[in-house]
């Protein structure tokens, strides 16, 4: 398991990857 101060890292991630996901979208 990990310890990335929970919520957070998750947070951080997810936003990460959507942000990825609509900018290929776009072009």
């Amino acid at each position: 398991m990990f310890l990335f101060s929970g919520r957070g890292y998750w947070q951080e991630l997810i936003e990460s990857i959507v942000w990825a996901h609509n900018k290929l979208k776009v072009a």
